[in-house]
Formats: structure tokens, sequence, C-alpha cells
């Protein structure tokens, strides 16, 4: 499948800052000192195309590799902040940087984590001016570059426009159980997106905010009619470095504003969490402290007056 990549090849010798104005790009905005994509890596590279820098944000303390002007080849290593989840994430694949800012290229990454865990994305960006598009798709760890995704693997297709110089968008949309599931997300300068979704035509909405450091925001309302539930939820998440997330959240009987559950979890990266949760119950208030194993194998409540359950 490599042929895929045949075009006509325009990238500039060196593909440096130094030798591109804005009137050399496809697309009238120029938000490539900024955005973070194989373009703005090869930016940073020198003549032969080898390039090795620190990127934007706090989480990729270093990025490393080279992209073969001639042969189409790309490799790139990103190592990450010693408080951060991610260890390292390696890249290899093939395809066309165009000097202009367009892109057609194919890579699979492996992801290594803190807890000794590995996997393989591929990914194919395309863009042609100021639109493009980036599907993502699970893929085996020992597969090779371009290789067919398992047929049960999570595959998402995001559409990209280039709006201005300082705002990229993007957005996807994916047929799910209950319904059309929409993301659009927006990147600047300053916020590496500022995103809203709508599951099931309002049944699951929301908006979250994630700094260059991963570290963010999240407020989402959950409707319980639609997803065959008696529960209504109100939430809102926080997100830290180092891939802890704090979920707070209250519970209501569905279609009314009666308070049933106040939930407060704090989760670590590897799956375990601690916190609280209040029940309403028949006038009565039931305090419990919630303890969840890593992986989320095992879930105890210890409720006060009440004992020990499993959750």
């Amino acid at each position: 499948m490599r042929g895929l990549f045949l075009l006509p090849f325009l990238a500039a010798l060196g593909c440096n800052r130094g030798g591109l104005t804005p009137e050399d790009l496809s697309c009238q905005y120029d938000p490539h000192d900024w955005y973070d994509n194989a373009f703005y890596t090869l930016l940073q590279a020198d003549d032969s195309g080898a390039w090795d820098f620190d990127p934007i944000g706090d989480s990729i303390v270093g990025r490393v590799g080279s992209y073969g002007f001639e042969t189409g080849d790309y490799e790139s290593v990103n190592s990450y902040a010693e408080e951060h989840p991610y260890i390292e994430v390696s890249a290899e694949g093939y395809g066309t940087i165009y000097a202009n800012g367009d892109l057609d290229l194919i890579s699979k990454s492996i992801y290594r984590d803190v807890l000794d865990d590995s996997w393989a994305v591929q990914t194919r960006t395309e863009r042609s001016g100021c639109s493009g598009s980036v599907r993502t798709s699970e893929l085996d760890l020992d597969a090779a570059v371009d290789s067919q995704p398992d047929e049960w693997a999570e595959t998402t297709t995001w559409e990209v426009e280039i709006v201005a110089d300082d705002q990229v968008d993007r957005h996807t949309e994916l047929d799910e159980e209950y319904g059309l599931y929409i993301y659009d997300s927006t990147s600047t300068p300053d916020v590496a997106a500022e995103a809203s979704w709508d599951y099931a035509d309002g049944g699951y909405v929301g908006t979250r905010t994630t700094l260059y450091d991963g570290t963010g925001q999240a407020n989402w309302t959950q409707s319980g009619a639609a997803f065959d539930s008696s529960s209504d939820f109100v939430g809102a998440d926080t997100y830290y470095f180092d891939g802890s997330v704090l979920r707070d959240y209250d519970a209501f009987e569905a279609g009314s504003s009666t308070l049933a559950a106040e939930v407060e979890l704090l989760y670590l990266y590897d799956g375990s969490a601690t916190g609280s949760y209040v029940a309403y119950q028949d006038g009565s208030v039931i305090e419990c402290d919630v303890t969840i194993t890593a992986g989320g194998e095992d879930c105890t409540m210890y409720c006060s007056g009440y004992g020990e359950y499993d959750c």
C-alpha cells in the first residue's frame, strides 16, 4: 500500500522557517509556529531533515526524529516530563510533507507508560489548503505501518479546519449505541482544546477545556431517559498532570430535582480511586467512604452505621 503516497514531491530542502513566508502557504492562515503536527515539527528541522527540540507545552520535554526529503520516510520520538503518565511515544511512517503546509502522511505510534503498558495507534493525516482530516485507529503492536486495523479496532476521523492564524477547529461524529456522538474542539496558542460534545441528542452533553500541560476541567450532564437509567447526573471533572482525574457529580431521580446522591472520587492513572458517596434515602443521609482498586477490579464502600459493601 506504499504506493498510496506516490505524490509530487514539493518539500523544499531544509523546509526551515527562514525559507518560508505566509505567502508560500497553501492556506491563507499561518498557525504553524504553535499548532503541533508533522509540518510544525519539520519546521524545526535542519537541512538534513533531522530535528531535536522541545515542542509546545509542558508534557513533552523532547522530540527527536527525521524526515527523508527524498524517501518520504518519517520517524520521531517524544519523551515526557517525569510526572507525566507517558514515558515515551515513538512514531514511524512515510508520506509527503509539502513546503506549502499540505500533508499526506501515515504513521504508527507506540505508546509506553509508567505502568509498563504499551499500545499502538495508526494515524493518517491529510491536509490541502486550510482543510484536512486526521484518522486514528487502534493497531496491533507488531503490525507494520499502514496495516489494516482489526475489524473491532476503534477508529475515529477528525475533520480539521484552519480558520485563523491563532485558531484550528476539529470536528468528529461517531455512530454509537444510543445515537450520534458529536464532538467539536478548538485549539489556540493559549488553549490546547476548548471542546463541546453532544451524545444521543442531548442525552450526554458537556464542555471541556484542556491546557497544553494536559490539565483541564470538564462540566457535563447526563439524562437517564436517554440511556435507560433511573438517574440523571450533573458533574464536573478535573484533570491533573499526572493522569489522575477528580470526578465530582450529583445524581438525581430521573426527570426530577430530587437529589439522590453526591459522589466525589479521585481516580489515579492506574484506575484506582478513593472518595466519598453520600446517599439521600427516605429522609436519611448515608455517608460512605469508597475505595476502588487498580484497574477498577474491586470497589468497596464503608458506610457509617451500615458497614461494608461491594459497589
